[in-house]
């Protein structure tokens, strides 16, 4: 219960953060050098395993991969079609944001108090799903240490609260 109250406040506290800045200035900070290509990877690993998850996207997949098996014996031990895949999405994650990040840029100086508004609170949001994105990629990197101290410590801290809930249904699962 005590790790679902400091969840809040620290969620709380990230939305009223968000809100401030604008979702402009949000993206503007996760896009920017290094850490925006951190960022990218992490968010194509995330929505690629939901989007893999798909069982016609996983019968595309397979298919590319016996077919680039059969034309070249050498692509048959490589996953070639996740890889492709993967960066197909990262590239595609990218220009969306760019594209985001340009239109919202815009709105967060307008006059007008509705598209303000409505960019901040988009901010606020964007903020929140960045750090629960944090807590999911946190939660895929604990799943390597299942045999440790740390782990079980963790798990029994998160026991019947929602933030156990994202760990046990977490998309990213390494």
């Amino acid at each position: 219960m005590i790790v679902s109250i400091y969840a809040i406040i620290l969620l709380a506290m990230v939305f009223v953060f968000g809100y401030y800045m604008g979702m402009g200035k949000v993206l503007q900070v996760y896009k920017s050098g290094i850490f925006g290509i951190a960022i990218n990877i992490c968010l194509a690993i995330m929505f690629g395993g939901l989007i893999r998850g798909i069982p016609q996207v996983q019968d595309l997949l397979n298919n590319i991969q016996v077919e680039l098996g059969n034309r070249f014996e050498i692509l048959r031990n490589i996953p070639l079609e996740t890889i492709i895949f993967y960066v197909l999405f990262f590239l595609a994650l990218t220009i969306i944001k760019i594209f985001l990040i340009n239109f919202f840029k815009i709105h967060d100086n307008s006059k007008v108090f509705v598209l303000r508004f409505v960019s901040r609170l988009c901010g606020a949001f964007a903020n929140v799903l960045f750090f629960v994105g944090l807590a999911l990629i946190f939660f895929a990197l604990l799943h390597y240490f299942k045999d440790t101290i740390v782990y079980d410590t963790i798990v029994q801290g998160i026991k019947e609260s929602w933030v156990e809930w994202l760990f046990v249904n977490n998309p990213i699962i390494l």
